[in-house]
């Protein structure tokens, strides 16, 4: 459930990280390096932002190892 819960969250930042490029207006300005860099750093922005929601919800669990 702690997944699901975390996918959840990840998508809703993904989407926020998007709207927010969309807005600024990254999309008009392609053939320009500066708006390119800036997009760039926009999109590592947010993959960081993904995997620090990812260990921030999903704390200890994926490095537990099932033992029988």
């Amino acid at each position: 459930m702690k997944l699901f819960i975390c996918l959840l969250i990840m998508v809703g930042w993904s989407a926020l990280v998007a709207a927010a490029m969309y807005l600024i207006g990254f999309q008009n300005h392609l053939h320009d390096v500066l708006w390119s860099l800036g997009a760039a750093i926009a999109l590592l922005i947010g993959l960081v932002g993904n995997v620090w929601i990812f260990f921030l919800v999903m704390k200890e669990k994926p490095w537990q190892w099932h033992t029988n």
